[in-house]
């Protein structure tokens, strides 16, 4: 499912993280939406070919080349399709973009972890295993609370007029993070990323746990990241801070113009 804002011709696409984090861009699209064509990607499905694939049949009848901008889980998403279908991408954006290798993943636990209190940790953990645990059926409950301990750790002073209470869908992020997770296990990501053949851009909050070296190590040798952008007073969701959430979409619409790559 698709939802275009502005009244421009749709050059970007935003893509959500989660998995299951359905809507949580829906701010950000309207404050894009006031000055080029947006368009809200929303997804449904419950294996990562399939959402793939939904992709395609959303940004297909476009007829144009658009700039994708995926957040957290989402920019995995954005990847893969750029690779898949590279006659439909222009740039992409990564934002919060997660680790692309296991080796990495170590150092957001630590992050984390430091950032809880030791009440908030064994929260969370007891919410992982709940996630992921077929027999459990409370899943969307589970993953709202799991997004409220992580908004708080992962960020660093968000505005909460820019906060976007979407829905959860925790039956999602079960099927699809364990699929992506064992992407990454395998080294399916760091391949796929490696296959991109359009401009990729990185965003990353300074006081994101997520490693900024998680991929850039692993891309900068290929010379396929294009540029890297650190805020320095942002999070995990630089869309959502007080402080750089301007600069942030000021970035975002000049890497979506058409003719950006050229003018660089």
């Amino acid at each position: 499912m698709i939802k275009f804002f502005g009244e421009k011709e749709c050059q970007l696409v935003l893509i959500h993280g989660g998995p299951g984090a359905i809507g949580s861009l829906h701010l950000l699209a309207q404050q894009l939406g006031k000055r080029i064509g947006v368009a809200e990607h929303i997804q449904t499905k419950y294996t990562i070919e399939d959402l793939i694939e939904e992709l395609k049949q959303d940004i297909s009848p476009l007829n144009h080349k658009v700039t994708l901008l995926g957040h957290s889980w989402g920019a995995w998403l954005a990847g893969g399709f750029a690779m898949r279908y590279p006659e439909l991408v222009e740039n992409v954006i990564l934002v919060g973009c997660p680790p692309l290798a296991e080796r990495y993943v170590s150092m957001i636990e630590e992050r984390r972890y430091q950032r809880f209190t030791l009440e908030e940790k064994e929260q969370f953990q007891t919410l992982l295993k709940k996630l992921a645990d077929p027999a459990y059926s409370n899943k969307d409950e589970a993953l709202q609370y799991l997004g409220s301990l992580v908004e708080k750790a992962d960020n660093y002073c968000l505005n909460p007029k820019l906060i976007c209470e979407g829905k959860t869908d925790g039956s999602m992020y079960d099927a699809i993070w364990q699929e992506a997770s064992q992407w990454r296990q395998e080294g399916k990501w760091e391949k796929i990323f490696h296959q991109i053949r359009c401009p990729i851009y990185l965003i990353q909050g300074k006081y994101d746990p997520h490693p900024i070296v998680g991929v850039t190590d692993l891309l900068d040798k290929q010379g396929k990241i294009k540029h890297v952008y650190e805020l320095p007073k942002s999070g995990h969701s630089p869309f959502s801070e007080l402080y750089d959430s301007s600069s942030f979409c000021e970035l975002v619409v000049k890497l979506s113009e058409p003719l950006h790559n050229n003018d660089e």
